[in-house]
């Protein structure tokens, strides 16, 4: 029995329907049509990582790439969605995510150059204003952010937010948002978040006999206030 191949603009237009419709489910399901409402420009972004990657490989189709590109269309825009809720959506594990990303970001250089400060800016304000928190707090979390950005540049961008999130809830004292909820606002372990502080914020800010956030927040909170 013969197979007879489907025709090129017939499998185009398919392809063309399944990603769009990857995209429209994804913005239904958290939310974003009116954030993030750009169809066209994601499936451009779509055609051109596609383009950049060796034919017959698993990461051409569109459920294995569709989250990556999906991944780096929201963050170039500065639109934070945790990357756990990100994958579990669209049931991808963590590690073939990551072999994923950079097998795409390797072609696909663009990515790479993105202006990492601003996306962090993005994801602060995005946080804070889930919180429901005064415009007065957000405006002092980005300064704080501009003094703190040189430690932590070349650190993923929403662990960068939740640094520059809890530290300014703890320097100007606001109560009732427990730093796990920040974490879980970015999509990072709480556990990191502890660590990258401890290692690349407090010896430069001047915090003497750092024991842990808890136990040494009113030290870092004189420590941020006297910059």
């Amino acid at each position: 029995m013969e197979i007879q191949a489907k025709p090129v603009t017939q499998y185009a237009e398919s392809m063309d329907e399944q990603v769009k419709e990857f995209y429209f489910d994804f913005m239904r399901e958290f939310k974003l049509e009116y954030k993030c409402n750009r169809p066209e420009e994601f499936k451009e972004l779509f055609d051109h990582v596609r383009s950049c990657i060796r034919p017959m490989t698993k990461y051409r189709a569109v459920k294995n790439l569709g989250v990556i590109v999906l991944y780096m269309f929201l963050k170039t825009r500065g639109t934070l969605v945790p990357l756990p809720e990100l994958l579990r959506h669209c049931q991808l594990s963590y590690g073939n995510f990551v072999t994923g990303l950079r097998s795409v970001t390797a072609r696909y250089l663009v990515f790479n150059a993105r202006n990492k400060k601003d996306i962090v800016r993005s994801y602060v304000t995005s946080i804070l204003k889930n919180f429901q928190l005064e415009e007065k707090v957000i405006q002092n979390a980005l300064l704080l952010l501009e003094y703190c950005y040189p430690f932590i540049q070349f650190t993923k961008e929403e662990v960068n937010a939740a640094v520059v999130c809890t530290l300014t809830l703890i320097a100007l004292d606001v109560k009732g948002i427990p730093m796990s909820e920040i974490c879980e606002q970015a999509g990072v372990q709480q556990s990191n978040l502890g660590k990258h502080i401890s290692e690349s914020i407090v010896p430069r800010i001047g915090v003497k006999n750092y024991i842990s956030l808890l136990k040494s927040s009113d030290s870092i909170r004189k420590a941020i206030l006297a910059i």
